[in-house]
């Protein structure tokens, strides 16, 4: 395809190629769905108006593009029976201002996306070694500059499930200028008074964590932030209008622990580690529960519509992941099958 142009319903020219390369080698219409591959090649893609990706893209519901442009390129094999993918991609996109929840942001943003197949698992995507870049970024309408925030990040152990609801599982590794955007969505969008959520600007900050996502579900977990001398630990899970979560912010010679549970009485002064200790556990198992019994169901409606063949390879597919890892072995899967 030559001279592609993609417009949004209103109109508003959002993205525009010169060329486009498929290549489908295998490829077959069952009725189970469709079945092969297909090889993509964009050498260039000029991203002219990110406003319009709302109109042709479903983003969550508390997060808007207003503005910002740019480049990317895409070389990627996408499996389109379970939509797994291997490729490299990279993006670049400049003068971005977005909204999440009642927050404006802005910054520059470029990234590095690296996708390979997971081995064991057939409609699984990799896309551990992926990093992201964030320059002069800030929140409100401040305009951009040299000196405003910055961030990188770098995707660890990151997997995406493209079949029966896409989800996103990643461990990620954040070091920034400081912690200035949390402070204003944590202030602006939860219960948290501004002081409580200003103890934890931090600035070198250098963070850990593990980050969910899935159709009405945002899970944070295990995160740990340090920064000029004080730390921050977070358990968050906001599951369709439900937020629980717990933090707990030490400035050294303070220690304090914050309730973010819908309906919670907030502040936590008194042994408030031990408070958080028992949060984490409890968010931890009824998250797992909620996980397992999700996937059970999922996976079980998907083995049903298989045909034998179709079965058959999966079963290929759970054996050579039981050889690689028989304590990990999916038994729950393979009852399933």
């Amino acid at each position: 395809f030559d001279d592609i142009a993609v417009d949004a319903p209103g109109g508003v020219r959002v993205a525009a190629a010169p060329s486009l390369t498929m290549s489908a080698p295998h490829f077959a219409v069952a009725p189970s769905g469709l079945a092969g591959t297909v090889t993509i090649d964009l050498p260039r893609v000029d991203l002219l108006a990110l406003r319009g990706l709302r109109e042709i893209l479903p983003l969550p519901r508390n997060f808007d593009l207003q503005d910002g442009r740019g480049r990317a390129q895409l070389h990627a094999t996408v499996d389109l029976g379970t939509g797994a993918a291997r490729g490299d991609g990279d993006l670049s996109v400049r003068g971005v201002r977005a909204r999440v929840a009642s927050t404006q942001l802005f910054g520059d943003l470029t990234a590095s996306v690296h996708a390979r197949r997971s081995p064991g698992a057939r409609e699984t995507t990799d896309l551990s070694g992926s990093t992201f870049a964030i320059r002069r970024a800030g929140t409100g309408d401040a305009a951009p500059s040299d000196q405003g925030w910055w961030a990188n990040a770098a995707l660890r152990d990151a997997k995406v499930r493209t079949r029966d609801g896409a989800q996103f599982d990643a461990k990620i590794h954040v070091d920034a200028k400081d912690a200035t955007p949390a402070t204003a969505l944590v202030a602006g969008n939860t219960a948290v008074p501004r002081w409580a959520a200003d103890l934890f600007r931090m600035p070198v900050l250098d963070a850990d964590g593990e980050l969910r996502i899935a159709p009405r579900l945002l899970e944070v977990r295990s995160l740990v932030a340090k920064g000029g001398g004080q730390s921050l630990r977070l358990e968050y899970a906001n599951r369709g209008d439900r937020h629980e979560g717990a933090m707990l912010i030490d400035v050294g010679a303070v220690e304090v622990g914050y309730d973010l549970t819908d309906g919670a009485q907030g502040l936590v002064l008194l042994g408030s580690e031990g408070w958080f200790a028992r949060k984490q556990a409890a968010l931890h198992v009824a998250s797992d529960r909620a996980r397992a019994s999700t996937q059970a169901a999922e996976q079980l409606g998907r083995y049903r519509m298989m045909t034998p063949r179709e079965r058959a390879e999966e079963a290929k597919a759970l054996a050579e992941g039981c050889s690689l890892d028989p304590h990990a072995c999916d038994g729950a899967s393979i009852a399933n099958l």
